[in-house]
Parts: C-alpha cells; sequence; structure tokens
C-alpha cells in the first residue's frame, strides 16, 4: 500500500467536512441516526518488562517496527505514538533499536514512503532544534525517523505522522498511556501480552475498539472492528436479552418482604 496523500491533507479534510455533519445533526431524531465514519489512527504500549534487559529490549523494538512499518499505511493499523513506560533515558535507547529495526523490514513489507509529507518534513527539522524537549532519530533522507519526547506527552502533530514516523512518548504508568488515547485511537498494540488484561478494562473507557500483541497491528480478522471507518460494527446496535429467576434472584435484592406478605 503505497500513499499519495498525506494524512495531514485527510485530517484537513475531515475538518472541513465536520460543518456539514453539524448541520445533519439538525435532522437526527428517533428513526434517524447519523453514523460518522470518521478516520483513525492506531498506538502502542510498552510495558516496564520490554526494558528488563537487552534481549528484552531487542525483541520489543523488533516487534514495534512491524506495527510501525508493515503495510506503509498512512493511517489506520499502523502505530504512530508508542508510549512506554519507562523513564526519558531508556526510552531513547530503545527508540535507537527501534529506528534500526525499521529499516531492516523487508521490501516485501515496507519501504521509505514514495512522497513523503514535505510538511511533517519541516517539523522533523524544526524538532532537532529543540533537544531539551524532543530528539530526532533518522529522518534525513525520508527513510522514516523516531521521535523521543523528553516529556510524557505525543508531538503536537502526532496525528500527521506518517512515511515510518513514530513518536516514542516515556509515561511513569499504563493508565498516563489510556489518557492519550480517544474514540479516534483504532487499534493499540501491546507488550508483554499479560498487559492487556490491565489495558482493557480501561482503554474502552476512551473509546479504544482493539487491542492486540505487540507486532500483529497489521493482521487482522474482517468480522472484528479493524478498519479506519468500521462501518459494519457502527451499523450495529446490541440487543441485550437478560433472564432472572425470582427464587433465585429477588426483584427487590437482598430487602426483607413487606408485612403481611
Amino acid at each position: 500500500m503505497r500513499p499519495t496523500t498525506s494524512v495531514r491533507r485527510l485530517m484537513r479534510r475531515w475538518s472541513e467536512h465536520l460543518v456539514s455533519v453539524r448541520h445533519l445533526t439538525g435532522y437526527v431524531r428517533p428513526g434517524l441516526e447519523l453514523i460518522s465514519l470518521d478516520p483513525k489512527l492506531s498506538a502502542t504500549v510498552i510495558g516496564p518488562e520490554a526494558f528488563a534487559d537487552e534481549a528484552a529490549m531487542t525483541i520489543s523494538s523488533r516487534l514495534a517496527a512491524v506495527d510501525v512499518g508493515a503495510l506503509n499505511q498512512l493511517g489506520c493499523f499502523n502505530a504512530r505514538v508508542i508510549y512506554t513506560v519507562t523513564d526519558p533515558g531508556t526510552a531513547g535507547r530503545w527508540a535507537a533499536l527501534l529506528y534500526e529495526e525499521i529499516q531492516k523490514l523487508p521490501e516485501q513489507a515496507s519501504t521509505p514512503a514514495r512522497r513523503f509529507d514535505p510538511a511533517l518534513r519541516s517539523d522533523l527539522l524544526a524538532l532537532r532544534t529543540s533537544g531539551d524537549w524532543y530528539h530526532v532519530i533518522g529522518g534525513r533522507d525520508d527513510e522514516g525517523a523516531v521521535i523521543v519526547s523528553r516529556l510524557p506527552e505525543p508531538v503536537g502533530f502526532s496525528d500527521a505522522l506518517s512515511g515510518r514516523v513514530a513518536n516514542v512518548v516515556p509515561v511513569p504508568t499504563v493508565r498516563d498511556a489510556a489518557r492519550r488515547m480517544n474514540a479516534y485511537t483504532q487499534t493499540v498494540g501491546v507488550y508483554p501480552d499479560s498487559l492487556k488484561a490491565q489495558l482493557r478494562d480501561i482503554v474502552p473507557l476512551y473509546g479504544v475498539q482493539r487491542l492486540v500483541s505487540l507486532g500483529y497491528a497489521t493482521h487482522f480478522r474482517p468480522e472484528l472492528p479493524q478498519d479506519a471507518m468500521e462501518p459494519l460494527r457502527r451499523m450495529v446496535k446490541w440487543i441485550v436479552d437478560e433472564t432472572y429467576e425470582p427464587a433465585d434472584t429477588p426483584p427487590l435484592g437482598d430487602l426483607p418482604p413487606r408485612e403481611g406478605r
């Protein structure tokens, strides 16, 4: 999949359509609903286990590189912001490994962008002058880059990252990463797998739909939520049928029966 239009341009076009969408909402009433097919971006959460030793850092960076580069997507599956539960120094060392692994991806899976977003190129150049806040690894030949945030927050243009450019963000806890997600977050790659048990109770509150093992963000089942607009899932409503037996579950719970009954 070779991009011909930048994510920045797509997001700008989507913003222009918001006025029309707001106009249409005035017609929504019982029996008539509006399904908004908004764009999606993906993220990653790396637990502290990934930084326990050099072997763990190598394995996790190799898996993360696949999520960043496979399919050469502008949005949708490819990881853009990678939250690492570690300190900034360790995050920087891990990010260097990530950059190296991105460059090692086989050509049949990932290649440098055919048309690198010129606005993103300018943003990367500007970040190189802000060494106290960000560190940019690579990106001088449009081959891809890794931006390391010194603070626990993504770059201001994170929604425009493309062309195998990712932003590594060190955060104190997993919950700090979850707070940065929203309904536009499509897929979240997770390492290690045991961390998914914790995240699945948190990230749905922020709008996330899909958790997956790190390195498998671009693997999908067509019957599950996965594509950028997710039209099938959005056109489905959950209907709940709950059955209770009064003898087993009193309607008033543990309240004592009324006198005379």
